[in-house]
């Protein structure tokens, strides 16, 4: 008997756990990218939530209370505005009463018991803590309002639709199965040129073990490496589009921050804190690398960045004209990318992806050398059947 059957076996065996691994990997890759996003959305939110939850706790502490709170849904609605994929806006009090919405004060409706269960764990002493949940089918960001005390009095509550993030991932999820199939049939192709172009079989029929096992790996290996350069470079395209969109979000909030005070009467040259101001939101956003104010002469007057940050090259950049102050001076917010941050994230997607790699690689390790040992076994029957099959066409023939 021939040894093709057999080599198809050994074809099907190694390409089947290659495509498994493939697959796997890839699903790994796109749940961390997932985190990731979700994640900077997050950060991105908190921020452009800051100017509203600073007003109320400012509020609060001079004696304001928080269900008697006048002209609560036109800060809601600022939000709604540097946010417009959010659905709802909740001012949430500690024991889950619904307060306001965007349309103003609500009477007689809270959150449901099981969402309130799982936001019961937020930190009452972090400031500045956002908490993510899911609950029907809505991420639900939960950031605290603290009292003059640094107690937890209530929420600032974001509805934002799952749909929305998932529409996201799964454009690039779509685009991973692309490349697996791509990746694994030309895996395919190669694995069974080699395996019938080189000897895998001694000539008493025994399989060489070391040598099949050592092709299907190398085969694994480099489709392996193919796909995460493929998997890199998109969620490197895809987090850079995400991470301009949180740049934007970020620089829309903070200058009408910014805007507001000028509004009242302050020049540029007399706004004090700026740079504190600033450097509190570059602590909860890694992916920010420097925030600069100019004026109209592209003078920086005030900026976050240290002097190390201001001469190494900077990412993508954004920015916005400012109001014109009361001396007639105008200027400019700017935002820029901070580049290593982005890197160190592919990076680390990378490593995780290949500590994965590794678990499979043992994985195809293991079942091909048990395949291996079941091919005398496959063997036999093969020539059972095919001793059966001569046998009954030789009876046909005698009769």
């Amino acid at each position: 008997m021939g040894d093709g059957k057999l080599r198809l076996v050994l074809v099907t065996a190694a390409i089947g756990l290659i495509l498994i691994a493939l697959v796997a990997v890839g699903s790994f890759n796109v749940m961390l990218f997932k985190k990731s996003y979700e994640d900077s959305i997050s950060r991105s939110y908190q921020v452009a939530v800051f100017p509203t939850k600073r007003n109320i706790e400012y509020a609060l502490r001079y004696g304001k209370s928080l269900t008697r709170f006048y002209g609560m849904e036109k800060l809601l609605q600022k939000i709604k505005t540097d946010i417009p994929e959010v659905e709802e806006i909740y001012v949430v009090q500690a024991d889950s009463q619904i307060l306001y919405d965007l349309s103003g004060a609500v009477e007689g409706k809270s959150l449901p018991l099981e969402l309130t269960r799982r936001i019961s764990n937020i930190s009452a002493s972090t400031d500045g803590n956002v908490v993510v949940d899911i609950f029907n089918a809505k991420y639900h960001y939960f950031i605290p309002i603290k009292d003059k005390d640094n107690n937890s009095v209530g929420y600032i509550n974001l509805l934002l639709p799952q749909s929305i993030i998932n529409s996201y991932v799964e454009e690039n999820i779509w685009k991973v199965l692309q490349a697996t199939v791509v990746v694994g049939i030309t895996s395919l192709n190669f694995l069974v040129f080699l395996l019938f172009a080189i000897p895998i079989f001694t000539s008493e029929g025994i399989v060489r073990k070391n040598r099949l096992i050592s092709l299907v790996v190398a085969i694994f290996l480099l489709a392996n490496c193919c796909y995460t350069v493929f998997s890199a470079g998109l969620f490197d395209r895809s987090y850079g589009t995400l991470t301009e969109k949180n740049m934007g979000i970020l620089l829309q909030s903070t200058g009408d921050d910014i805007n507001s005070v000028l509004a009242k009467g302050v020049s540029y040259r007399e706004l004090t804190g700026v740079e504190d101001h600033l450097s509190k939101i570059m602590v909860g956003l890694p992916e920010i690398g420097n925030i600069v104010i100019t004026d109209n002469a592209e003078q920086q007057l005030y900026y976050t960045a240290t002097t190390d940050n201001l001469t190494r090259e900077t990412g993508i950049s954004i920015n916005r004209d400012m109001l014109t102050d009361n001396t007639g001076a105008t200027g400019k917010i700017s935002i820029s990318l901070e580049p290593t941050y982005l890197h160190s994230m592919i990076k680390n997607i990378i490593l995780r992806s290949m500590s994965i790699s590794v678990i499979f690689l043992l994985l195809i390790f293991i079942v091909m050398y048990k395949v291996v040992d079941f091919i005398p076994l496959i063997k036999a029957k093969l020539l059972t059947k095919e001793n059966y099959s001569r046998k009954s066409q030789f009876t046909s023939e005698v009769k």
